[in-house]
């Protein structure tokens, strides 16, 4: 148990919750539809914020625990419950049979949760965001904020639901990526990266075979890749600069074009960054760009291809089944999405229309 701060921010969270020693939350009885926001500001926490649930009475109570950020005057607290608000990411749980967890236009089902499971939600400085139930991951995703605004961290608490901050990132070491310093500069570095537009980048077979199953097999094979020493992937510098980010060091730019790298994750077999990009995707849907949208996704998840022409994965199962589920699962949310929204219907007809009209 922590000694020092950070401690649920009394003055930020509502008034309706008892905080006991600091580090635990609770509410009186019921507090109805509107589950008040305990919350702690991210200065306090760094990126990570973790919390433990110690108790969770009644099959149809109710807990959000997640991130929020804020740029208005009022207080936080009054933004109503956590998880399923546009600004907001998280994990929601009301019964172990509806549990779902996401942002408000991106959401999917999560497990239940139970007394003693322990939530982290992480954030990151690139514009996405993880949550964690007792180490396992049921959500992540991009979450645009606006340059400006403050973050926080938090739940909303109901029915006499108790939790208690476990642990957090802010007074321990920052882990220290090593591998991005390898990103930025050619040393020790034993491939090349040529991309369409003629620019060359450095990089090393080591990381790449470790992250891929498919530049594994081609180091392996003895092909030509491996005996030039070069990868030709066919995308501009800049995707291909992406790409190589989350090779190196797990994080998503949010300024690469996710239309874009959701190809190179697909053709190279990247399930992280597949589900990175098709959130983004489905997150920014629009009159304008669903049609398009609609069909790459349709494309990716029918392709029937073997990846990249290197063959079976080294335990014999083939690359493209080992990424099905997660082009499924993003087509899922996209057609969910439409669904939801007559305007995203009527533009996909109405694109549809026009594509017969040209053929």
């Amino acid at each position: 148990m922590p000694t020092t701060r950070p401690v649920w921010d009394k003055a930020l969270s509502s008034f309706i919750l008892v905080f006991d020693d600091d580090w635990t939350v609770r509410v009186p009885g019921s507090a109805g539809s509107e589950s008040p926001l305990a919350l702690v500001p991210a200065e306090y926490v760094g990126d990570e914020f973790m919390v433990r649930v110690v108790e969770f009475p009644g099959e149809g109570n109710s807990i959000s625990v997640g991130g929020l950020f804020f740029t208005g005057k009022e207080a936080p607290c009054q933004a109503g419950d956590l998880g399923f608000l546009p600004q907001s990411f998280g994990i929601r749980s009301q019964s172990p049979a509806n549990s779902q967890a996401g942002t408000k236009g991106s959401r999917r089902e999560a497990s239940g949760l139970r007394p003693g499971d322990c939530i982290m939600v992480r954030w990151t400085s690139t514009g996405s965001a993880e949550v964690f139930v007792n180490n396992s991951r049921v959500w992540n995703g991009s979450l645009l904020a606006p340059a400006r605004a403050r973050r926080f961290f938090g739940a909303s608490v109901a029915d006499n639901a108790v939790l208690r901050i476990e642990a957090t990132q802010k007074h321990s070491r920052t882990p220290v990526c090593y591998a991005e310093c390898l990103l930025h500069t050619p040393l020790f570095s034993d491939v090349q990266i040529a991309c369409s537009d003629g620019c060359v980048l450095h990089a090393h077979k080591a990381l790449l075979a470790a992250s891929s199953s498919v530049f594994c097999r081609m180091f392996e094979s003895g092909m030509l890749e491996s005996k030039e020493n070069c990868v030709r992937i066919p995308a501009p510098k800049e995707v291909v600069a992406g790409f190589l980010q989350h090779i190196y060091t797990g994080a998503f730019d949010p300024n690469v074009d996710a239309a874009a790298l959701i190809e190179l994750a697909h053709m190279y077999d990247l399930q992280d960054l597949a589900q990175f990009c098709g959130e983004v995707l489905v997150d920014n849907l629009a009159p304008a760009n669903v049609s398009q949208c609609a069909r790459k996704i349709g494309r990716l998840r029918g392709n029937g291809q073997d990846y990249a022409g290197y063959g079976s994965s080294p335990t014999g199962t083939s690359a493209e089944s080992q990424t099905d589920d997660v082009f499924e699962q993003i087509w899922r949310r996209l057609s969910d999405r439409i669904e939801r929204d007559p305007g995203l219907v009527r533009a996909l007809l109405e694109g549809h229309v026009h594509e017969r009209e040209q053929a």
